[in-house]
This record gives structure tokens, C-alpha cells and sequence, in this order.
């Protein structure tokens, strides 16, 4: 769990870094719109299962 907290983090603050590099002023814009891009793929597994389940059945 460690592992993958700590390559989410550096590919975070290399998502920041790159567009620092060749698109400085857009930078904080890219860095944001690809945070809630991921954002909401995050989501999808939990909405996939609500889609799934039989009605009047428990949720998982």
C-alpha cells in the first residue's frame, strides 16, 4: 500500500513538473484539470457496481 501511495505522489508532483517545464503559465490549469480527470475515473468502479447489482439486492 506504501508502494503505490508513494508512486502516486511522485507521478503527481512529475504531472506538475513537466508542464512547469514547457508550459509555465498553464501549468496549475493541466495539473488541475488532469487531478479531476482522475478524479472521477476513481469513481467508476463504484459506480459499476451500483449499475450491476439486481435490484432489491444489498449493495457490495
Amino acid at each position: 500500500m506504501a508502494v503505490v501511495a508513494v508512486f502516486a505522489s511522485l507521478s503527481g508532483w512529475r504531472l506538475l513538473a513537466a508542464p512547469e517545464r514547457f508550459a509555465a503559465g498553464r501549468a496549475p490549469a493541466i495539473w488541475t484539470g488532469v487531478a479531476v480527470a482522475v478524479l472521477a475515473v476513481s469513481f467508476l468502479p463504484l459506480l459499476g457496481a451500483a449499475w450491476t447489482a439486481a435490484p432489491g439486492s444489498p449493495s457490495p
